[in-house]
């Protein structure tokens, strides 16, 4: 008989859990991650594009947005079809959005993705994001990935938020569907993420110093670019809270 240890975990909902926090021994090389960023220029595309069937969840923030946040995805949703241009791709996250809003009714479609995972479209639940694209397999980040953490990482990709704008404030899912991490590649003290509990506002700037950041995006929160340049981002979820026991 073969015996096979099982490591005990904690499950935490959101407000066990802090609204963002460093993660400990965790390094990223932020010159290898800026020169991946580089090499992926050409790769650059809005979120409708980047995100069919995940902006369903929330067709406004996506309209709000596409224009100033950039996405290049480094996995993919494991049913994907042919690239859709900007227009069929707004056109299928409305379609979509408005089929699981009136499937779950007042239920909203990101709860509806927490709540009832196995019941939603495919291309609404993250944890089907986790096929590598040829531009990320055995690349200097999925090495670093791999590297740092052990749970499973879904919906991996680099991400761009244009100076001087600011993300619409929005509710993504609570860390016990899926864990949000950061890791910031080019950043200004004028960048911050901003988070709402209770009503009460807090904010923290995040540095590009290699160290990876949990998110609790839980709760409604924001990024708020007010400097004179981008903000790079790696970002990408895991698909269970072992990384995060220590938080």
């Amino acid at each position: 008989m073969i015996l096979v240890e099982v490591e005990a975990m904690l499950i935490r909902k959101k407000y066990q859990l802090p609204l963002v926090q460093k993660i400990p021994d965790i390094q990223f090389d932020i010159g290898l991650l800026r020169a991946e960023v580089e090499r992926l220029s050409e790769h650059w595309t809005n979120i409708f594009q980047a995100n069919a069937g995940l902006c369903a969840a929330h067709p406004e923030l996506a309209e709000n947005n596409y224009k100033h946040f950039d996405q290049i995805n480094l996995t993919t949703f494991d049913g994907e079809e042919a690239p859709l241009d900007l227009e069929e791709a707004r056109e299928a996250c409305q379609k979509l959005s408005s089929a699981t809003r009136n499937r779950f009714g007042s239920l909203g479609a990101y709860r509806a993705k927490t709540r009832q995972r196995n019941l939603v479209s495919p291309a609404l639940n993250e944890h089907n994001w986790h096929i590598p694209l040829p531009i990320y397999k055995n690349s200097k980040i999925e090495e670093q990935i791999t590297k740092n953490f052990r749970a499973k990482p879904i919906r991996v990709r680099l991400v761009r938020l244009a100076s001087g704008k600011s993300l619409s404030p929005h509710i993504d899912y609570c860390p016990t569907y899926a864990v949000r991490v950061i890791v910031p590649i080019a950043t200004h003290p004028d960048v911050k993420n901003v988070f709402w509990k209770h009503e009460e506002r807090s904010e923290v700037h995040l540095p590009a110093d290699g160290g990876a950041y949990f998110l609790n995006v839980g709760f409604r929160h924001s990024v708020e670019n007010h400097s004179s340049i981008d903000r790079l981002s790696l970002m990408f979820s895991l698909d269970s809270q072992l990384d995060i026991q220590n938080l």
